[in-house]
C-alpha cells in the first residue's frame, strides 16, 4: 500500500527512551488521527498515488509540566518542551521533524514544518484545576524539497500540505 502515515514517518524521527517523564504528569491521551475533509491531500509520488495520509489510532501522549516548561511526550519517545506550550485548555506544539526525512515516493530529502493544535476539555468545565479528558485538534504537516534541492528532481509533488483532524482520550 502506497499511502503512508506522516505520524508515523515523524514519531519514528525521535529515539526511543526509557525512564520517568519530567515534572508532573496532567494528561495523557489516546490520540486519533485522520486526514481531514479539507486536509489538502496533495502530497503524491510522479504516479499520482498518495505519498502520505491515513490514519492512525491509539497513539498515547502524555503531558507534564514543571516549573519552568510543559512536556509532550509520545509513547516510547523522549520529552519534548522546545516549542510546546499549554494556555489554559489550548495546546500548541512546533517541530515534531528535527531533520530532513526520506519520504516514500520522493527522490529527495523532505522538510517537513508541523504544528499540532488541540483543545483539551476538563472533566468539570467550571473547574479550573479540573482533570482534562478529552483533546481536539489539527497536525498540519507543509513540506518542501530541502534547503539547496529543486523540488522539480523530486518526483513528488512538493511543495505540499496535509492537515489531519485528531481527537484524544484519556485511556
Amino acid at each position: 500500500m502506497r499511502a503512508k502515515n506522516l505520524a508515523v514517518l515523524a514519531l519514528a524521527v525521535a529515539a526511543c527512551t526509557g525512564g520517568s517523564l519530567p515534572g508532573t504528569p496532567i494528561a495523557t491521551f489516546l490520540l486519533h488521527f485522520s486526514l481531514a475533509a479539507d486536509g489538502g491531500d496533495t502530497c503524491r509520488d510522479a504516479d499520482g498515488g498518495q505519498i502520505l495520509g491515513g490514519a492512525l489510532d491509539d497513539t498515547q501522549v502524555t503531558l507534564t509540566q514543571d516549573s519552568a516548561s510543559t512536556y509532550f511526550t509520545l509513547s516510547g519517545r523522549p520529552p519534548k518542551a522546545d516549542g510546546v506550550t499549554l494556555d489554559g485548555g489550548h495546546l500548541t506544539v512546533l517541530g515534531f521533524v528535527p531533520q530532513a526525512l526520506t519520504v516514500p515516493g520522493c527522490a529527495c530529502a523532505i522538510d517537513i514544518v508541523e504544528v499540532f493544535s488541540a483543545e483539551l476539555a476538563r472533566a468539570d468545565a467550571g473547574v479550573a484545576d479540573a482533570s482534562f479528558v478529552s483533546l481536539t485538534g489539527s497536525l498540519s504537516d507543509s513540506f518542501d524539497a530541502s534547503t539547496g534541492t529543486d523540488p522539480k528532481t523530486c518526483g513528488c509533488t512538493v511543495p505540499c500540505a496535509i492537515v489531519y483532524d485528531v481527537s484524544g482520550r484519556t485511556p
